[in-house]
């Protein structure tokens, strides 16, 4: 690619570098799976990276939770290695959705994830916990 600058000379311009995937990702992108730890709960893990691309692989296993019997949905985020503004809009239209369905989602969330709600002012908008386990109020 050239580029030409503002005194007429041309210059190479390199192309961008591709972003490669983040360490334990499948493709840079996201992993989830359900599992019912006991009644009424529903431990939903998710290891990756949350981002517009990964968005869908996140937020439809989370609504047929949401539709199911168990009364509380916790969004195991602990190994979230990267989140965006599509991550938290993902997490937010989820969150409306369970307030709709009459059912708790329980965030347990990485660093990343956050250091971000916290930098949105969002960290108040989630029932959050420490741990899977532990899915009380923090």
């Amino acid at each position: 690619m050239v580029n030409a600058d503002l005194t007429g000379t041309a210059s190479s311009i390199p192309p961008p570098r591709r972003a490669t995937p983040a360490a334990g990702s499948a493709s840079g992108t996201l992993r989830v799976r359900a599992v019912r730890p006991g009644d009424g709960v529903v431990v939903v893990q998710v290891l990756g990276e949350l981002d517009l691309a990964a968005r869908h692989l996140l937020a439809e296993p989370v609504r047929q939770r949401l539709a199911g019997t168990a009364a509380m949905v916790v969004l195991d985020l602990s190994q979230i290695n990267f989140i965006n503004s599509d991550g938290v809009c993902a997490l937010l239209e989820l969150s409306r959705l369970a307030e709709a369905r009459h059912k708790e989602l329980v965030l347990v969330p990485s660093p990343s994830v956050d250091r971000l709600l916290r930098l949105l002012g969002l960290a108040g908008r989630f029932n959050q916990a420490a741990s899977p386990e532990s899915p009380a109020r923090r």
